[in-house]
């Protein structure tokens, strides 16, 4: 079934930003953001779900070492001996947007540049160029 316009995705996928923002302000990774953790209330407002591999770190400057999270969804990034914070989470979301690419929005009408932007920016190489929630929730 394809059928979300695209302005309605991307409003969804502020909603699961607002959330993020939330959540990493304080310290919290949720670690398997992927379609299957969002969802969609009878009212239309969006909830992330599943908080069984969340992890809470203990100062911003922790970072997390258990590899983890859904194969097609997961950031590369966590079998990292540095460690991973955040960051992963938003990965995980522009993954989550690709998949809304294929699976749910409609293909009659081309993917705008806007689109394409917000996955690139998510999916930034750890340290080159990835957005935080606070950063795309500004422009989206």
């Amino acid at each position: 079934m394809h059928c979300l316009s695209e302005s309605h995705a991307a409003r969804l996928l502020h909603e699961v930003l607002q959330g993020l923002v939330y959540l990493h302000e304080h310290g919290v990774i949720h670690r398997d953001i992927k379609p299957g953790n969002i969802l969609l209330t009878s009212t239309g407002r969006i909830k992330i779900a599943d908080f069984g591999l969340a992890c809470v770190l203990s100062r911003p400057t922790s970072r997390a070492y258990l590899a983890c999270g859904t194969p097609d969804f997961v950031d590369p990034d966590v079998v990292l001996p540095e460690g991973y914070s955040c960051e992963i989470d938003i990965f995980s979301l522009g993954r989550t947007a690709e998949w809304l690419q294929v699976n749910a929005l409609r293909r009659d009408v081309p993917i705008s540049r806007d689109w394409d932007h917000f996955v690139k920016c998510c999916k930034a190489k750890h340290g080159a160029g990835r957005w935080t929630a606070h950063d795309l929730i500004q422009v989206s």
